[in-house]
């Protein structure tokens, strides 16, 4: 952070000995910087449209709340002019939000870290109620919730919050009880809307009856995640959505990727009458003890696949890639290659009591073990459907965020896709995630470049002319210096 170009009005301590005196003693509009330090105690904006800024970011300046909690509150009509900027928030225990408590607020949260925070109820890290925030840059990590009915380890939204998060890292947050949801994300009859940034190794602490949702648990919710990477969550063994679990809810996913990820059904995404919509994203490399590697679809659920990659998944049972049970598939531009069941179905698996419809076409459907489709007709050489393997460039290694899911240029899906549908340069869609008309829209390390799309590995002649990032992991690795 540039504190050069911070204009302070209130000094602490030089001003006033801690943050909330200077909250107290400030008007709206006016600046409060907090000098490195760990400050000691609880603040409540109080209404007031005040920043609170660490000038030396959150690395060196934290509010601890040594046990007490909400660590910080805005509770008071707080509006997008309300801000909390560079600081460490820890130290929290609440019922509800025991670092950051939002209600009936619209605060901007930024370039804060949350961390050890401890909710006996919902949202260790952050609570919303009737909220509407914006985070940006945040890292929301190594909080947790406990108890019966315990939700969002990292954060919780309730009662037709909004937020929007933009490159936000939730990590290492766990939620406990013996009903618990959501380990890193719960959302009950509220939108979150997310762009860029990550979840990783969130997860249930066993003991708990019924756990679900490793990254994020949904109930009636409305749920956007747009260039965000998933991966090494869990939901227990014996549970559900092992990265996502939704129920009743809206899910869409775009430029995204879910990958190492694992439960009892639904590794990736359980659904329960729910609508699941994922363009140009990848599951990848997730794991069922009973059903659904990839997914697990129930109740009426409706997925849609669209330029997407549905591969390297197992179950022990049935559906390596997608079980469904009274659910439908509409799949097009998009591969299901090398899943695996135990039982049977490696691709795609249709219960036999419940059933199940599917729609494929110009998809690619290649080495799904021990069949491609169990008790439904394999759509394969019809409707622009190839039995294609896809020569990724490099699948080799044991993490999948990793995974170089570009195709080779002599690969069968390169120009294989709906002839209606162009690549970026006008060419025909190439099927999987980097084919059709978003294929360009890939920035997972959030660095403003995006990712090249075409076939092939990176070509350090043409590509930095065309600003295309050859390392879409490395914020530091920029075409124009590195590439």
């Amino acid at each position: 952070m540039d504190d050069d170009c911070i204009s302070c009005d209130i000094d602490v301590p030089d001003d006033h000995a801690s943050v909330q005196a200077a909250i107290s003693a400030s008007v709206h509009g006016e600046t409060i910087c907090l000098q490195p330090d760990t400050y000691a105690g609880t603040i409540d904006f109080g209404g007031k449209a005040v920043t609170v800024v660490g000038l030396a970011g959150a690395t060196a300046t934290a509010i601890d709340g040594g046990g007490a909690g909400p660590v910080v509150a805005f509770d008071q009509g707080e509006g997008a002019s309300s801000v909390l900027r560079g600081v460490t928030v820890t130290g929290g225990a609440a019922a509800y939000g025991a670092g950051i408590l939002v209600e009936q607020s619209s605060p901007t949260l930024v370039d804060l870290v949350i961390s050890g925070n401890a909710a006996s109820g919902r949202g260790g890290g952050v609570y919303l109620d009737m909220a509407s925030p914006t985070l940006e840059g945040l890292l929301i990590t190594g909080n947790s919730a406990t108890g019966d009915s315990a939700q969002g380890g990292g954060l919780s939204a309730s009662n037709y919050s909004s937020p929007e998060l933009f490159d936000v890292v939730i990590e290492d947050n766990e939620v406990s009880g013996y009903w618990g949801a959501g380990a890193g994300v719960a959302v009950e009859y509220s939108w979150f809307d997310m762009t860029g940034g990550a979840f990783r190794d969130n997860a249930p602490v066993s003991g708990g009856s019924t756990v679900v949702g490793g990254v994020l648990w949904s109930e009636q919710g409305t749920i956007v995640l747009e260039g965000v990477v998933r991966s090494g969550n869990q939901a227990l063994s014996t549970q559900a959505g092992g990265a996502i679990d939704v129920t009743y809810s809206t899910l869409e996913l775009v430029s995204s990727r879910i990958s190492g990820s694992s439960s009892r059904d639904g590794g990736g995404i359980n659904a329960t009458g729910s609508t699941v919509e994922l363009t140009n994203t990848a599951v990848v490399n997730n794991q069922a003890s009973n059903d659904g590697g990839g997914f697990y679809l129930e109740s009426g659920s409706e997925l849609t696949l669209v330029n997407s990659v549905v591969a390297g998944n197992s179950a022990s049972s049935a559906g390596g890639g997608i079980p469904l049970r009274g659910s439908h598939v509409n799949a097009v531009n998009t591969v299901l290659a090398d899943n695996m069941a135990g039982w049977h179905g490696g691709g795609l698996y249709v219960g036999p009591i419940a059933g199940g419809t599917i729609d494929f076409e110009w998809c690619a459907v290649w080495w799904n073990l021990p069949d491609h489709f169990y008790d439904v007709t394999d759509p394969t050489n019809t409707n622009g459907n190839i039995p294609g393997e896809p020569e990724f460039l490099d699948v080799a290694g044991a993490d999948a965020e990793f995974w170089d899911l570009h195709l080779d240029p002599d690969s069968d899906l390169v120009d294989a896709g709906d002839p209606s549908v162009l690549d970026p340069d006008f060419s025909p869609s190439d099927i999987g995630i980097y084919g059709g008309p978003e294929a360009g829209g890939f920035d997972l390390d959030g660095d403003g470049w995006f990712e090249w799309w075409q076939p092939g590995p990176y070509d350090t002649t043409s590509y930095p002319a065309l600003d295309l990032d050859c390392d879409d992991h490395d914020s530091a690795v920029v075409p124009a210096d590195d590439c």
